[in-house]
């Protein structure tokens, strides 16, 4: 039973991941709309100087939800490992995808968190952090590829749909999640416009998809692990 419902609260771990990242970034770190990359380094480091407490926080609960986001990952690999029959191809290439997509948001959580830990250093310094983590968030975007290509193949393209685990409509929202990410990794070369970081299709429209996938997840995931683990 202690198995069951720990299966259950894994599942719900992708709503609880999402709202602590919206908890992180509206309240905490002024991160929505995403800090300008045009900004000048004296703002990036005011912004740093005003918001410290509010960085740092933001900084450690973005790696908490890191963790929450593993139990989401290593109960809905199960969930992909039975749709495809084995822990083969499919389910390696989810967990590999999900854990990379992990280690890039602490990475960018501790660039967020080494800028405001010394507010004093070098606006230039506060700047660099600042766009290594915003870039490290949003360029690093191909590693995420496999991750929605395997949730999207075992929704709607694995052809062991007798035990219809997952919905396919929530498959092709994650076809749509992988759309929205494809083009992040361009904001490594604009500053301003739509690609940039904070731009209407790398910023905005990822942000309001992925954010859709996670926060519909337990519709889809939680009636699935009750039934089929």
């Amino acid at each position: 039973m202690a198995g069951s419902n720990f299966k259950v609260f894994s599942a719900w771990c992708g709503f609880i991941y999402i709202n602590m990242m919206g908890i992180a970034w509206i309240f905490l770190m002024d991160a929505i709309p995403a800090h300008n990359p045009s900004s000048s380094a004296a703002e990036i480091a005011e912004l740093f100087s005003q918001q410290n407490l509010g960085m740092k926080i933001g900084a450690i609960l973005v790696m908490m939800g890191c963790f929450t986001l593993s139990l989401y990952t290593a109960v809905t690999s199960k969930l992909i490992q039975k749709i495809e029959g084995h822990f083969g191809t499919m389910t390696l290439a989810y967990v590999i995808s999900s854990t990379l997509g992990m280690v890039i948001q602490m990475m960018s959580a501790v660039f967020w968190g080494t800028a405001a830990f010394r507010a004093d250093r070098s606006p230039e310094l506060i700047q660099l952090l600042n766009d290594l983590a915003w870039l490290n968030f949003f360029a690093t975007a191909p590693a995420l590829f496999a991750q929605f290509i395997c949730l999207f193949w075992a929704a709607v393209i694995a052809k062991n749909k007798s035990l219809n685990i997952l919905p396919k409509w929530y498959g092709l929202l994650c076809l749509w999640v992988l759309i929205a990410i494809i083009p992040g990794a361009l904001c490594i070369t604009f500053q301003t416009g739509p690609f940039a970081w904070n731009g209407l299709i790398v910023f905005w429209f990822a942000l309001v998809v992925f954010s859709a996938a996670y926060i519909l997840s337990p519709r889809v995931m939680v009636p699935a692990v009750k039934q089929h683990l």
